[in-house]
């Protein structure tokens, strides 16, 4: 089936530096939403269709939101005090975003409609935190302060793949995107658009002349084909708007070492030459379409000549520790390389522990430096790879921070840590905040590194005290007893994949081990029927169910 473009342009994606220079600082004038009984939103341009549409899409969103009438106009409001609101469109800016603030009157400025309707939810939001009539509880946390400023986006392409960035009405409010809904082929699902069914010449060749189905040749003329049918049936030639397609081998480390492969430069372990050639036929056939290829496994080097301008890489941080003060050397110089060859450099990156979803991983810290890295490096979108619909624990919390360092790696962790918790759990999120930021504090301090694939024993040692975490899950469940709707059902589902982790830290050594508190824990978790999303404890398909199982059976 095909898949929508993300709202965001793609030849914007390509073409804009990283860059962010934020202007709301202390001195800065600020709107205080209390001070007006009404607001009135006027297009700054009343002959525009751009201003227009968005005073008009501004005042509808704000109206549904609001308790009682007379509180939002589009013409000159009679009550006594109003917020006289300005939208304007102008693509001759050089920022991304402005806002500007007077007496009683906020403009909003924006370079393009994708940020403006990210500004303007930005504004509904930080209204509703002052002003109670407006209900604002489907909406992330605003994280700007309505104060004079103006921005840029630090990254063109900004990818969270998580089960709370999964709605393509919500993507753009936050302005993230999910590589299921913005690109024409994404990560090793090339047999997913040309199907298994593929003549013998399209298949890899090892070195004893063996067929490796489980791998392609990349000088096959027939695939080379096959894709140009998938691009040309499904995207076209690009005329009604351009699709990203990312063309990798499948993950594994065979490489093609036929013939005309080996003649373009293949070896047993370097697949580049034969993918760089493939990949530069399909961007000059389709040069309004954007292509990338993958520094990872056998394609890790860049090749020896330039891409063609549409073409990008997905550079793999899987090797750069996730790690306080890591050392960033290599990854540093495999950067510099592929820009020498590529005019387009995004990161794929790891925010989890792949082996364990549900026990909490406090890596946000750590990802604000490697973003400040990426930025200095010239890299131009980062990718994070969460548990794609699988659910994580506290994976709201981490969307939403990783989605405010995305657009600005400067960004407060810990104020933004609290700011969405206050927003969602507004009885608990004191307790939930101080033990999480409690966690990111000491994976700072001990500098250990956090696994991508580890165990219990590795998150002790990083970061993980086992009674303050037993002390925090029993507290917790005391004051969710409290709670109630929206914050007590987030609760629940947290407290059912935190017995997983307590579980872990019992059968480790970690806790003190007795028949009740096992039992009791173990019931908890098998809660975990009641979440549609809460069933793979791993990337690798482990299941709960599985686990439950496991644990209710006596050892031998």
């Amino acid at each position: 089936m095909r898949k929508s473009i993300s709202t965001f342009s793609l030849w914007l994606a390509l073409v804009v530096p990283p860059l962010v220079a934020l202007g709301c600082g202390p001195n800065a004038s600020r709107i205080v939403f209390a001070h007006f009984d009404s607001y009135w939103i006027e297009a700054k341009n009343g002959d525009e269709r751009a201003d227009l549409r968005w005073a008009d899409y501004l005042a509808a969103q704000l109206g549904r939101r609001v308790e009682g009438r007379g509180v939002v106009w589009t013409g000159r409001p009679t009550t006594q005090s109003w917020l006289r609101v300005v939208v304007d469109v102008d693509t001759a800016m050089t920022a991304d975003w402005q806002i500007a603030c007077g007496a009683a009157t906020l403009t909003l400025r924006a370079r393009s409609d994708e940020a403006m309707l990210w500004l303007v939810y930005q504004m509904v939001a930080a209204a509703a935190a002052e002003d109670s009539r407006i209900e604002a509880d489907d909406l992330p946390a605003a994280t700007l302060a309505m104060a004079d400023g103006e921005g840029r986006f630090a990254f063109s392409y900004r990818g969270i793949y998580a089960p709370t960035n999964a709605d393509p009405e919500r993507m753009p409010i936050t302005a993230t995107h999910n590589v299921d809904f913005d690109w024409g082929l994404w990560g090793h699902n090339l047999h997913k658009a040309i199907g298994d069914s593929l003549p013998t010449e399209c298949y890899a060749q090892t070195c004893d002349g063996t067929v490796a189905t489980n791998q392609y040749c990349f000088s096959s003329a027939q695939l080379l084909s096959r894709v140009e049918a998938f691009v040309v049936d499904q995207w076209g030639e690009g005329e009604k708007g351009a699709a990203r397609f990312a063309i990798l081998p499948r993950d594994n480390h065979t490489a093609c070492v036929c013939p005309r492969c080996t003649a373009l430069g293949n070896t047993p372990t370097s697949a580049t030459p034969a993918t760089a050639a493939f990949i530069s036929q399909l961007a000059r056939r389709f040069p309004r379409h954007a292509f990338f290829t993958s520094a990872y496994h056998t394609t890790t080097a860049p090749p020896t000549h330039a891409f063609p301008p549409n073409v990008g890489v997905l550079l793999s941080a899987i090797n750069l520790p996730m790690q306080s003060g890591a050392d960033s050397k290599a990854f540093r110089a495999l950067v510099e390389k592929w820009r020498k060859v590529c005019h387009t450099v995004y990161v794929w990156d790891y925010p989890h522990n792949y082996d364990d979803y549900l026990t909490p991983y406090p890596c946000l810290s750590i990802v604000q430096q490697r973003l400040a890295l990426y930025r200095e490096l010239g890299v131009e979108g980062v990718f994070f790879n969460g548990s794609g619909y699988d659910y994580a624990t506290l994976d709201d919390l981490h969307t939403h921070v990783l989605s405010c360092l995305l657009l600005d790696p400067s960004t407060n962790v810990e104020q933004a840590v609290e700011r969405h918790l206050r927003h969602h759990y507004p009885r608990t999120w004191p307790l939930i905040a101080a033990f999480y930021l409690n966690l990111e504090r000491t994976a700072v301090q001990r500098g250990r590194v956090l696994p991508f694939y580890g165990n219990i024993d590795e998150a002790v040692a990083a970061y993980l005290d086992p009674v303050a975490f037993d002390a925090f899950v029993c507290e917790l469940d005391q004051q969710k007893r409290q709670t109630t709707g929206a914050e007590r059902k987030r609760l629940n589902a947290l407290l059912t994949g935190l017995a997983y982790t307590r579980l872990e830290l019992m059968r480790h050594g970690h806790l003190p081990t007795n028949a009740d508190a096992h039992a009791e824990t173990l019931d908890v978790l098998r809660g975990h029927a009641h979440f549609d999303n809460m069933r793979h404890i791993s990337e690798a398909g482990a299941t709960l169910a599985d686990y439950i199982h496991q644990a209710e059976t006596p050892s031998p």
